[in-house]
């Protein structure tokens, strides 16, 4: 359990370096919350967005998106254009009784924003998940709720007050283990 963890974490550290270093090789870095060229506007974009998924609310990502915006969870086809973006979480709404996000942080640099969050959700009882290849069973169904915690590290690129782009970090481990496709010996 302990390289586990220890493997997330350093994993999650790395990710974090990622995609942070550029905000601090520009000097946009500062306590807790870092700021920089048209942060409050971007910044407050980025939070609606994440209120809105908390709120089941899928018809504002159409003022949150670009028309030909690109969602990335890395590891996964991107998702493009808002409307494909909406379809797709209204599917994972449709799993879940209730989300909450914390914000834990955010920087900003000009158009360029990156949230870490921290999801907590319960997924409804007879959700299914569908398991990468290879891995077994190959589809997951719940008997009951589960509720299950993650962070999440993403960058938004927006222009003109719209999520052009969105690349996802997840902890994709965190979750398997909690809905119990993921067992550790």
């Amino acid at each position: 359990m302990e390289k586990i963890n220890y493997a997330i974490s350093s994993y999650s550290l790395i990710m974090l370096l990622v995609i942070a270093l550029p905000f601090v090789i520009t000097g946009c870095f500062g306590e807790n919350k870092i700021v920089c060229a048209n942060k409050d506007d971007n910044i407050t974009v980025v939070k609606k967005y994440f209120r809105a998924i908390d709120n089941r609310d899928t018809n504002a990502m159409n003022d949150l998106f670009a028309i030909d915006a690109i969602q990335d969870f890395v590891g996964n086809d991107p998702i493009i254009g808002v409307k494909a973006i909406v379809t797709k979480l209204e599917l994972v709404l449709s799993q879940l009784t209730s989300i909450k996000t914390e914000f834990v942080n955010f920087i900003a640099n000009g158009d360029t924003v990156f949230a870490h969050v921290k999801h907590v959700a319960v997924f409804k009882a007879g959700g299914a998940f569908l398991n990468r290849t290879g891995i077994n069973p190959p589809l997951m169904v719940l008997k009951e709720p589960v509720k299950v915690s993650w962070q999440v590290m993403a960058t938004f690129q927006l222009k003109d007050g719209r999520i052009v782009e969105e690349i996802i970090v997840r902890d994709e481990l965190a979750i398997l283990q909690q809905i119990g496709t993921l067992t550790l010996k």
